[in-house]
């Protein structure tokens, strides 16, 4: 597949957006809220690359955060954010925070898109990704469940030391870690997807705010995974 047709490939029509819709959850909330929680310190200006349907950005926005997001589907651009749809207008050294959580895996030069990103950040900023563990338990037992059929279709396909080697070719400070109870999201995924739309109509993330019962959820599926967990997680520090 060439750059071109991944690159079209991200650019996700209403269908995407429908479908996720049907996967997102309250659960989501929690997690976004609890790792942006961590990162209040280093400042306020957050981006989130691939914003999507602005899950992420609502749950900063919550918090304090002046949040603004890059996607270049139509459909992210009309959830109340400022949303850049051309990476060339996103600016320079302007974000204390730059989040991109299950996006890297999608883009077809990954070294370049996580140098492009770090010129994001402004000095001291961080900048925090997600992407499939294939180095996981799950990705070794049953490796298809983590090779995306749909679009937009992953084209790198990242075990733990690929992101130390990213960072280290950057010569960026950085921390690498697993995390997520191997199994547990392929099967939840599988749930969301088979719901009734009925049932689907109740459970919109964008209204939902987190209970204590899914902060402790996120948690215990979060540390349940730091041995081949089912996704890795890349901290990058400027």
């Amino acid at each position: 597949m060439s750059d071109s047709d991944i690159l079209a490939a991200n650019v996700c029509g209403v269908e995407q957006a429908e479908r996720y819709a049907r996967l997102q959850s309250a659960l989501d909330g929690a997690y976004f809220e609890w790792v942006l929680r961590s990162f209040q310190k280093r400042g306020s200006h957050l981006l989130d690359v691939g914003c999507g349907n602005g899950t992420l950005l609502r749950a900063a926005r919550q918090l304090g955060f002046a949040a603004e997001g890059f996607d270049p589907s139509p459909w992210a651009q009309e959830q109340g954010f400022r949303v850049y749809p051309k990476w060339s207008d996103v600016p320079g050294k302007s974000y204390q925070v730059v989040t991109c959580l299950g996006t890297l895996e999608h883009v077809p030069h990954p070294l370049e898109f996580v140098a492009d990103l770090a010129t994001r950040l402004s000095p001291g900023g961080i900048a925090y990704f997600t992407v499939p563990n294939y180095g996981g338990l799950e990705s070794l037992c049953i490796p298809e469940r983590l090779r995306s059929q749909d679009k937009p279709y992953h084209c790198n396909f990242f075990r733990a030391r690929d992101l130390t080697l990213v960072a280290d070719r950057l010569g960026l400070r950085h921390r690498v870690r697993s995390y997520g109870l191997p199994g547990l999201w392929s099967l939840w995924r599988k749930h969301r997807l088979e719901r009734p739309a009925a049932e689907r109509s109740r459970h919109d993330p964008s209204g939902r705010m987190p209970s204590w019962k899914h902060r402790v959820a996120v948690r215990a599926y979060y540390w349940s995974g730091l041995v081949l967990g089912s996704k890795l997680e890349m901290t990058l520090y400027a």
